[in-house]
C-alpha cells in the first residue's frame, strides 16, 4: 500500500484533533488552552487525563502541557501503528482521543 505525505496547514490539524471530541471520553478529565490558544487556534494545550498507575475511580489524574510538536508527533506514530485510517480532514472522537492518547503516554491505554 502506498502512503502518501501531505502538508496541512497548522490551524487545520489541530482543530482536527481539538475539535473531534475527543474529550466525550470519561477518562479525559479537563482541558485547558493555554497562551490564547482555543479549539481552533494551535498553542499550547494542557489536557487531563485518568492517571493509569492507579485503579479505576481513584481520582488520580495527569496533566501533561502538549504542543502543536506534540499533537504532530502522536498523529505520524499513531498513524504508523494503524490507529487511524482516515483521513485528518475526517477523525471523530475515537481518532482525537487515540492521537491524544499517543500524545500523553506514547501508546493507547484506554479504549
Amino acid at each position: 500500500m502506498a502512503r502518501l505525505t501531505v502538508e496541512v496547514p497548522d490551524k487545520d490539524v489541530w482543530s482536527a484533533v481539538f475539535g473531534s471530541g475527543f474529550e466525550t471520553w470519561g477518562w479525559w478529565r479537563d482541558v485547558t488552552y493555554l497562551d490564547n490558544a482555543d479549539w481552533d487556534k494551535p498553542g499550547r494545550v494542557q489536557v487531563v487525563i485518568d492517571d493509569p498507575e492507579y485503579p479505576e475511580g481513584s481520582g488520580k489524574v495527569i496533566g501533561p502541557i502538549l504542543s502543536l510538536h506534540d499533537v504532530v508527533a502522536a498523529i505520524n506514530n499513531c498513524t504508523r501503528d494503524g490507529h487511524i485510517e482516515r483521513g485528518w480532514d475526517d477523525w471523530d472522537a475515537c481518532d482525537g482521543d487515540a492521537i491524544l492518547q499517543y500524545a500523553v503516554f506514547g501508546d493507547i491505554i484506554y479504549g
